[in-house]
Parts: structure tokens; sequence; C-alpha cells
């Protein structure tokens, strides 16, 4: 997998910059500092588009309360590294469930964020913040290298992005992000569909 500098240097040379970086961290040229600037606030935009399976992860919730309000049973401790809380895991998937997934909210106190919820011994899974590349999918890198060349392209290229090159990358920003999705959705078997009642009546 390549590293960060590899990334960001990838990215530069979609917009025409050959300069390389290095270190990311400790130089102070203008590709440095731009990926400084940009890169993690981007990884993490990209991170919360989609319920990527190499960034999913599942974690017992630490209880905070019980009765925090009127309204919620229990109040637990966001977790530090959750960039998006996709759902409460019932021990259910979907197609077997007879009730509907517990309901909850995002809240917050004087220590940080809380989820409120009716669920005993709540286990969230959600998409968690990732700084290692080496953690990151192959085809989602590629999607983030074209972010980052969008966010670059201003600072950084001859005479600013130009409008045809901004409209390149996009489309292959776009092209990149679906195919990243699709890999992604492939990596599970869901399911099938209940059928429906009409059918199910007959028998």
């Amino acid at each position: 997998m390549p590293s960060k500098a590899e990334i960001v240097s990838r990215a530069a040379s979609r917009i025409g910059v050959s300069q390389l970086v290095q270190d990311v961290e400790s130089e102070t040229t203008p590709l440095a500092n731009q990926a400084r600037l940009h890169y993690q606030p981007t990884l993490e935009r990209l991170l919360r588009l989609h319920d990527w399976p190499f960034a999913t992860r599942c974690l017992a919730l630490a209880l905070v309360a019980e009765r925090p309000v009127h309204d919620w049973a229990y109040a637990y401790r966001y977790p530090t590294d959750c960039l998006q809380a996709r759902r409460l895991v019932t021990g259910m998937r979907p197609a077997m469930r007879t009730m509907p997934p517990p309901p909850w909210t995002v809240a917050s106190d004087d220590s940080g964020k809380l989820i409120y919820t009716d669920q005993a011994a709540a286990v969230l899974e959600y998409t968690r913040r990732i700084t290692d590349p080496v953690q990151l999918d192959p085809l989602f890198v590629e999607t983030l290298r074209l972010a980052l060349a969008l966010e670059f392209g201003p600072a950084l290229a001859k005479g600013g992005l130009g409008a045809s090159l901004r409209q390149q990358i996009q489309g292959e920003y776009a092209q990149a992000l679906a195919i990243a999705q699709a890999a992604a959705g492939n990596e599970q078997q869901p399911d099938p569909a209940p059928e429906a009642e009409f059918i199910t009546a007959r028998y």
C-alpha cells in the first residue's frame, strides 16, 4: 500500500505538479503545507460518505447514565474513533427481525458526544477514523488521490486549476468513487428479500 507521502505526491502529479514530498509532517514545501491542511479532513469526509467494510467496527458502548432524559432509557459514550454512527447491533440481521431496529439519537454532555437509546447493553456499528494509509482499500486510495488533487489544485497548479482540468478530475473522482463503493458492496452476501405478504398468505 502507498504511504501518505506517496498518496500526496500522486495527487499533486495529477494537477501537473512534479514536486514530491517525503515527510508530510516535517517538510515546509508548498505541497507539504497543503497536505497538512487537506489530507485528514478529505480522508474523513470520504470515510463518512459510505459504509466501507475496511473502516467498519462494532463496539460495546460504555454506559454513562440510566434515564439521562425522560425520552430515553440509556446514555452511552460515543466512541472516540467514530466518524459516522451507522446502527445499533441487535443480534438479528434485517431479514430475520420480527421487530423494527431500536431507535437512537446522538446528543452530548460536558465530556463529549453521547448516544441515547432504549437498548440495554448497546453495541454500535460505525465507521471509524483511520490515520494509517496501510489500512485503506486500494480502490478507496485512488478516490482519495483524486479528491486531494481537487483540493490542492487552486493553490499549487500553475495558473490555478482551470475549468477543463477540474471537470476532468471531477469526472475521474466520481467514477473512482462509484467503483470503490460497488466493490465494497460486493464484500457481503445479504439476506434474500422477504416474500411479499400476498405470496406468503397463500400457504
